[in-house]
């Protein structure tokens, strides 16, 4: 849902990319050969508001169908060529392009479970998507067990082992891509942390299949897991960034003159 003139810092928003060139998405090939996505370089970028929760089914459900686009928390920095610019949290060494997103609280956050490290409880059937996102919420911290989230099968789901979601949680309070990655990093969970840039990419399109007969989930990859509206965030004291006691004066040995001096001569 693209709001006119939605403020890309605005807390209830995210930003949509959609590539200018490569697709965002694996490819299924009718011998069954998976070909993973491009290496997009240049995106057109736009804020989108995802505030209430129809709002953010409706945006993941559309976002499955275009296999061009993908998000990201960060907020566009101004100035930033909209309609095709690189995706940077910082300017590049290389060529010098000044960076297009920058790090801003938002309410909303995928976590990322792409890996085989969850097991598969006996007996559950992995195409029975809510039975399996609700298993992958329940390895949560507790805030997380009994909250409202948007659960997305990823484009590996059902072509690799594991139970491989995008579970998009609302939080009590809008948090940075720093403190998610502060909360999340200590958990020991298989969870993708390279999403909490403001460029990290979360992928929301589902996989294109040369034979769409092959799709192993024809319905749809997107379930609602129903619980309250918000995931109560540690307080902002309790994820700040750590503080480093300043390194004292450096102090040379008197020694160090003679052996430069020795290694001199």
């Amino acid at each position: 849902m693209i709001r006119a003139q939605l403020p890309t810092d605005d807390p209830n928003a995210l930003t949509v990319l959609q590539s200018v060139g490569p697709r965002m998405t694996k490819l299924v090939r009718r011998d069954g050969s998976v070909e993973s996505y491009g290496n997009a370089l240049y995106y057109a970028a736009a804020p989108v508001y995802v505030g209430t929760p129809d709002a953010l089914i409706t945006l993941l459900t559309s976002l499955s169908a275009r296999p061009k686009c993908c998000v990201v928390p960060g907020a566009i920095v101004k100035g930033a060529n909209r309609a095709k610019m690189r995706r940077l949290q910082n300017k590049c060494p290389k060529t010098g392009d000044e960076a297009t997103l920058f790090d801003v609280p938002r309410y909303v956050f995928a976590l990322d479970f792409d890996g085989e490290n969850i097991a598969v409880p006996d007996g559950l059937l992995r195409r029975d998507l809510l039975a399996s996102a609700s298993v992958v919420r329940g390895v949560l911290p507790e805030p997380f067990h009994h909250a409202f989230c948007v659960a997305a099968a990823t484009s590996s789901y059902l072509l690799k082992p594991g139970l491989r979601f995008r579970l998009w949680f609302r939080f009590d309070r809008p948090l940075t891509c720093g403190e998610m990655w502060r909360w999340m990093r200590p958990v020991n969970l298989p969870i993708d942390l390279s999403t909490f840039h403001a460029n990290g990419i979360s992928y929301t399109a589902a996989p294109v299949f040369e034979n769409p007969a092959q799709d192993p989930l024809p319905d749809g990859r997107i379930v609602v897991i129903p619980g309250e509206p918000t995931v109560t965030a540690p307080s902002a004291e309790s994820l700040k960034p750590p503080e480093y006691a300043p390194r004292g004066p450096v102090v040379a040995s008197p020694y160090y003159g003679f052996s430069v001096l020795e290694r001199e001569l």
